[in-house]
């Protein structure tokens, strides 16, 4: 006798969860093995487009790069017989680093960095090194246009067309002011994450259009995302930086800005810490040495807007400066 159990036609992210990034890798895998469809999807990048002659040959889970791994490795064929390689990196949630692509780009596998999830949100603006290219939610599915596929393969394709739509939403909301996580509970992230990344995106292109310090570089945590100011680095000693940390904490609404110290020894930074006036607003953080860097003040921010989060970046430069001069004294004959 025959027993049904379940859904007798489930969708792709009913056998595997979104947040698992090879669920990614396997669907764009299958659609990249579909002429048109290959054709389509590589065409977002000129560098990585097909020429009339050339096929996807093979794609290739795990595929060798090196001494490492891609998440696929895409063989195209040219009409000589040659072949010519295309890597895919997959993030969703996690962090994405330029030496991740690096390595692909050396190993003459250019990567397509597919970012169906918050990662691509919260490196919307951020550049790729040359020689990889972004493949985002939204591009894939207008990418693909108006090709159509079993119940198996749209259902994963409807799930990264709500994602996309929320991450177009979040930013939208942030640049209002006007946020409401409800309205994007149809997202496959969660609401609140995806909301912190679209503010670190519109703080960064605020500043940015202000001239502020325009140069600026994402980061992933275990705890928080955030975006520092190269700019806004100064040493502290041979080995040891202070710095400006923009941050939005995962898994709760909390934004913050802090002035971290990077280094082997972080007690000197701690000490100076309360030889300059704390600014209105900041408070000390806890002492913490052990890590790569530390918090050294922060300050919440009770409002999103660019106003208040300029006026504590002040601040926190005005704090880094005087802390700065503090480890290096002016020589006597220099005044």
């Amino acid at each position: 006798m025959t027993v049904s159990i379940g859904d007798p036609d489930p969708r792709l992210l009913d056998v595997v969860r979104w947040d698992y990034g090879f669920v990614h890798t396997w669907a764009l895998g299958w659609l990249l093995q579909q002429p048109e469809a290959a054709r389509r999807i590589l065409s977002v990048s000129p560098a990585f487009a097909l020429a009339p002659s050339e096929t996807v040959a093979d794609v290739v889970p795990e595929g060798a790069s090196g001494r490492r791994r891609t998440d696929a490795l895409v063989t195209i064929r040219r009409a000589d017989g040659s072949h010519r390689f295309v890597a895919i990196e997959t993030k969703v949630n996690d962090p994405l680093t330029d030496e991740q692509v690096g390595r692909y780009i050396a190993a003459d596998q250019p990567p397509l960095v597919y970012l169906p999830g918050l990662t691509g949100l919260f490196h919307r603006d951020a550049p790729l090194p040359a020689g990889a290219a972004k493949l985002a939610g939204g591009q894939l599915i207008d990418a693909l246009g108006d090709l159509s596929f079993g119940p198996f393969i749209t259902s994963y394709l409807d799930a990264v067309r709500r994602e996309a739509a929320a991450h177009d939403q979040a930013l939208q909301q942030v640049a209002a002011g006007a946020e409401d996580p409800a309205a994007l509970e149809l997202a496959e992230s969660n609401a609140v994450a995806l909301l912190g990344s679209a503010w670190l995106v519109q703080i960064g292109r605020a500043l940015t259009r202000q001239g502020t310090h325009a140069h600026f570089s994402p980061r992933v945590t275990a705890y928080d995302r955030g975006i520092y100011w190269d700019s806004s680095v100064r040493p502290l000693g041979t080995d040891t930086r202070i710095y400006v940390d923009i941050v939005a904490v995962i898994g709760s609404p909390r934004r913050e800005i802090r002035v971290k110290v990077l280094g082997p020894d972080k007690t000197p930074a701690f000490e100076r810490t309360r030889e300059v006036p704390l600014p209105d607003g900041w408070r000390y953080a806890r002492k913490f040495v052990k890590g790569a860097s530390a918090t050294l003040i922060v300050a919440e921010l009770t409002t999103a807007d660019l106003a208040a989060t300029s006026h504590a970046m002040a601040h926190a430069l005005t704090f880094i400066e005087n802390i700065a001069a503090i480890a290096s004294p002016t020589p006597a004959g220099d005044h």
